[in-house]
């Protein structure tokens, strides 16, 4: 006894979502694993013993800070303020500086410091002791505490990092595998055969489907990142979206967002409907938009997604030809989505014929997409294992770095996520 399409179609749906949860796990991995300002140096460096009380204190970054939400401490032993409240950011924006009060008596200080990368909106945090005159640093250490440095990545970040990923991805790679795959294939094909008429429309009505599911996984991901990016600053939503540089790509993910709903809202016209012969276009037909625009327009707002993610991660804070590598990153998450969204929409494909067909004729319906799937996973995968050379040489460097750098086992748990998938487009 065969199922009915109807029943299987939320089951196909849900297989989908988990090959997208799959590759956003791994896109997620390719996130260097220090993608933030991190404190480089010091003046004066931690655990220092100085003879007297020094000016000012400079605190130097990694990566370009965002002047409004960077800020710095001196405190004393027993936490009382002893800086001089006038903390400010250099010109080049990599370094922080904050007056000390006079005259400091003897004994052990604490610098506490946040900061907030102008690219990547990361925030990190730390702090660091140093001693005036003859007072011992480990007497007072208890009170002032140890050097650290960390960035704390939240349950809500990683959600919202995780739902960005699988909605792009549903976005582009399902728009990707329909342009270039599923209309070529079916093109000409429709009026001789009504089956594989059938086939291609159940197939676009899956599709669309899961496009929805896309939009509100984007659309979650919006408020957590935006929720979570308030609480780390300490400050309202408002600020955030108003005043940093990643609320204005929050803003840009916002508008592409309600470009999608605007797309997968409108009314698809079925490309199996009609015979093959050309029938006039009467005023419903003039409003529904061709499925290759409509899907042109899902594709475009996807990739700029995907483009949004690259700008605002670690390879637009690399220095050197910046553009290149951004370039690098978005074309890796673009192949990848291909691919996987291309594997997701193949099996909805075949899914959708059916299952009254044999092998024989089911093959002979969908052997075209089969071939021109064939192309678009070789030609992502070429892709893929170029960018992701070139981002290896740039984050690690050397084989060792593999197994030495945090970025290196990123690297390897990644390799390790796509094997699977590599197994299943072979």
């Amino acid at each position: 006894m065969t199922r009915s399409l109807p029943a299987a179609g939320p089951r196909l749906l849900l297989r989908g979502m988990a090959l997208l949860v799959t590759v956003a796990l791994a896109l997620a991995g390719a996130r260097p694993a220090q993608a933030h300002a991190e404190l480089v140096d010091s003046n004066p460096a931690a655990n220092a013993v100085l003879p007297v009380a020094p000016e000012r204190i400079t605190l130097t970054f990694s990566e370009i800070l965002d002047p409004k939400f960077t800020q710095a401490l001196a405190l004393d032993s027993a936490r009382r303020s002893v800086d001089a409240g006038d903390a400010r950011i250099s010109s080049d924006r990599l370094s922080l500086s904050l007056g000390l009060k006079t005259p400091l008596p003897d004994g052990t200080y604490l610098v506490n410091w946040r900061a907030l990368s102008s690219v990547d909106g990361h925030v990190t945090a730390g702090s660091f002791p140093f001693t005036i005159g003859r007072a011992t640093l480990g007497a007072e250490l208890g009170a002032a505490g140890p050097a650290s440095s960390a960035y704390t990545v939240r349950p809500l970040e990683v959600m919202g990092r995780f739902l960005h990923l699988v909605g792009a991805v549903a976005a582009t790679g399902g728009g990707i595998f329909a342009l270039v795959v599923a209309l070529p294939a079916f093109r000409g094909k429709r009026g001789r055969n009504a089956r594989l008429a059938g086939v291609e429309s159940r197939a676009f009505s899956l599709l669309r489907s899961l496009l929805w599911g896309g939009i509100a996984a984007l659309a979650l991901a919006a408020v957590a990142a935006l929720v979570d990016q308030a609480l780390k600053l300490e400050t309202s939503p408002l600020r955030v979206v108003a005043e940093t540089r990643l609320g204005a790509f929050w803003l840009t993910r916002v508008a592409l967002i309600l470009g999608l709903v605007a797309a997968v809202a409108r009314p698809w016209p079925r490309p199996s409907e009609g015979a093959p012969q050309r029938a006039p276009m009467d005023r419903g037909t003039l409003r529904t938009a061709r499925p290759r625009v409509m899907l042109l327009a899902v594709t475009s707002l996807g990739a700029l997604l995907l483009l949004t993610t690259s700008l605002t991660s670690h390879a637009a804070a690399l220095s050197g030809p910046t553009a290149l590598y951004v370039l690098a990153d978005w074309l890796h998450m673009l192949a990848a989505s291909a691919w996987v969204g291309g594997l997701v929409f193949l099996a909805l494909t075949f899914a959708s014929a059916p299952r009254s067909t044999g092998l024989v004729e089911r093959a002979e319906l969908l052997g075209g997409v089969v071939t021109r799937f064939h192309i678009l996973a070789l030609a992502s995968v070429g892709v893929l294992i170029g960018t992701g050379i070139l981002s290896s040489l740039i984050q690690v460097g050397s084989f060792p770095g593999l197994l030495t750098t945090g970025y290196g086992n990123v690297l390897l748990v990644k390799f390790a996520l796509l094997a699977p998938m590599l197994a299943l487009a072979a």
